[in-house]
């Protein structure tokens, strides 16, 4: 399995040498996770990011023993507990494959080497942090500005075939609905 995808990723945001991706793709780990299976674990440190190749993750946290999804990784999104990450401190999220997982990870420190060595790896950085900044924004911005109705159209449309491998009490989590009021939003637009 190579990383070759990942270059075609990032050739679409920035022309990378192959000497730039040389110092980038030798840190890159290749991890493959089972469904179910935990990426990050609540109160650990987050020490990757990870780009999805293949499968589905959600990102969650506990409150009074209830989980609540924060966001999904389809392929081709980071999955990160991005806070962690950043501050070296435990995470207060959880990060879960839904389906069986493929993810092309680089630790932190391999990350400040690929900064200090490479002409576009704080480029790259920026970027990878500035997806993570807007992808967590937009989410903000619709629980404050569209109904739970537009959240769950949004999320079909944009990822149709990937969201028959969630449980509704996920999506429903995702949307900040229950259930049985996600059932009801089905039931109207089916």
């Amino acid at each position: 399995m190579t990383a070759d995808f990942l270059k075609g990723y990032y050739q679409k945001i920035i022309n990378i040498s192959d000497e730039d991706w040389d110092v980038l793709s030798r840190r890159l780990i290749v991890r493959e996770f089972a469904r179910g299976e935990k990426i990050l674990e609540t109160g650990k440190t987050e020490n990757y990011i990870s780009f999805v190749q293949e499968g589905v993750c959600r990102s969650f946290y506990n409150k009074n023993d209830e989980e609540h999804t924060l966001s999904f990784s389809f392929p081709g999104d980071f999955a990160c507990g991005y806070l962690s990450f950043l501050k070296r401190s435990p995470s207060f999220l959880c990060i879960q494959a839904l389906t069986p997982a493929v993810v092309w990870s680089i630790s932190y420190t391999d990350m400040l080497s690929v900064y200090r060595e490479s002409g576009v790896g704080n480029y790259i950085g920026r970027t990878i942090a500035e997806g993570l900044y807007i992808r967590s924004t937009e989410r903000l911005v619709s629980f404050m500005a569209d109904s739970a109705e537009k959240r769950y159209s949004e999320l079909l449309r944009e990822h149709p075939i990937l969201i028959k491998h969630i449980p509704l009490k996920y999506i429903a989590s995702y949307i900040g609905i229950t259930p049985q009021a996600l059932s009801r939003i089905r039931r109207s637009i089916f």
